[in-house]
């Protein structure tokens, strides 16, 4: 399912499960497909995606996905609203590591999974995406850059 996905990252959500649909007729259940394609998201792109639901089943940070949408188009447009408003990006010594997150700054570090939670702040909390070895190999990735 990941592959399918990767090769198709330009898809809208409806035409990606009807060609999974076609390749795998067993798997009928639309609703379970659909849960199978956000949690294969999550696995390669390490970003929790899901359908839009009512708000009350929504997770907190889950990126989402609308049936009319591709997920190039979602990712993109999530990770830009992210960035818009930034201040200009200053550079860190070479020495700054999430110790002196915690010693110099207060903060409590919480570790996540999510590349959507990255750098999130809860009060004195700051969340950081504990797998730089993914984003490396992510950053020559072509289906991502499409």
């Amino acid at each position: 399912m990941v592959s399918m996905i990767r090769e198709t990252p330009g898809s809208k959500m409806s035409d990606l499960l009807t060609k999974i649909e076609a390749n795998r007729p067993e798997w009928s259940d639309r609703e379970g497909l659909r849960h199978s394609v956000a949690f294969a998201t999550r696995l390669w792109l390490m970003v929790q995606v899901q359908n839009v639901l009512p708000r009350s089943s929504q997770r907190p940070r889950a990126v989402p996905w609308p049936p009319s949408s591709s997920l190039s188009d979602v990712v993109r447009k999530h990770f830009s609203q992210a960035s818009q408003g930034s201040q200009p990006i200053k550079q860190f010594s070479s020495g700054f590591n999430a110790c002196m997150l915690e010693k110099i700054g207060g903060f409590v570090i919480r570790w996540t999974d999510e590349l959507s939670s990255h750098l999130r702040l809860d009060d004195k909390t700051i969340y950081l995406y504990q797998h730089a070895s993914v984003l490396k190999c992510m950053r020559g990735c072509e289906a991502i850059t499409r």
